[in-house]
């Protein structure tokens, strides 16, 4: 969908600028995340001057990972950000591009809109300025997302990848060429199996490894995720030679 192995993904804000303030404090508390460098935040006022700014945006739109648009009655209302930018993200997300993060800053009804099939955050679209600490909203937010990238760098190394060898081992065994080869491809199935109990021990180990409070121990398992991963290219690459 995405791709970001080695480095920051891009992530690109989208705001009412009636939300300007509540934006701000989001980009402060992302920044451990950029910081990692896991992410690089771009929203529209990094526009230098005298540039074109509807290019900028549609460049820097065309080139983010993840879009979180921040929600409230003024983003609906703003011909631009629903009408262009909205439009502009969810064109990229059905092509498979980049992924919407809806952000429920404040109470509007967004759920009626062509957002509400998507999963918002904070959990359960809870808005922002309804919790009572603002800052625990904002660090459900960041939590969120950071689980996005994890889970999108585990969907990017692995599961693409096995999927594509589960079809390739389909398409094998039914070619008749290949029925000399059964017990050679008897031992690719088990190796393959072999591989995913290692992963999915590594994934649950992932997904609760935190990069900005352990970023060593992220890293060290993103290795292996990465090793595995490699792995399987190899195993791709014979099964392509049976063809």
């Amino acid at each position: 969908m995405y791709k970001y192995l080695n480095t920051p993904i891009n992530l690109f804000i989208s705001y009412s600028h009636k939300d300007e303030e509540l934006k701000n404090n989001l980009k402060s508390h992302l920044m451990a995340l950029k910081r990692c460098g896991l992410i690089n935040i771009w929203h529209d006022r990094e526009i230098l001057s005298g540039q074109e700014w509807e290019g900028e945006i549609n460049e820097h739109l065309d080139n983010a990972h993840i879009i979180l648009l921040l929600i409230s009655s003024d983003f609906i209302q703003s011909d631009f950000c629903y009408g262009v930018e909205m439009k502009h993200a969810m064109a990229r997300q059905n092509f498979g591009d980049a992924v919407i993060v809806p952000v429920i800053l404040r109470d509007c009804h967004w759920d009626v809109t062509p957002l509400g099939k998507l999963q918002a955050l904070p959990h359960n679209g809870k808005a922002v300025t309804s919790w009572p600490n603002i800052d625990e909203a904002f660090n459900n937010v960041v939590q969120g997302i950071c689980d996005l990238i994890k889970e999108g760098f585990f969907n990017e190394q692995i599961n693409f990848k096995y999927k594509r060898i589960e079809n390739y081992l389909k398409e094998t065994r039914r070619n008749k060429k290949c029925h000399a080869h059964k017990s050679k491809i008897d031992a690719w199935e088990e190796q393959i199996i072999n591989i995913q109990e290692r992963i999915q021990h590594f994934r649950k180990i992932f997904k609760v490894t935190d990069p900005i409070h352990d970023p060593e121990r992220y890293e060290e398992i993103k290795l292996k995720i990465e090793v595995y991963s490699q792995e399987l290219d190899k195993l791709e690459i014979e099964l392509k030679s049976m063809e």
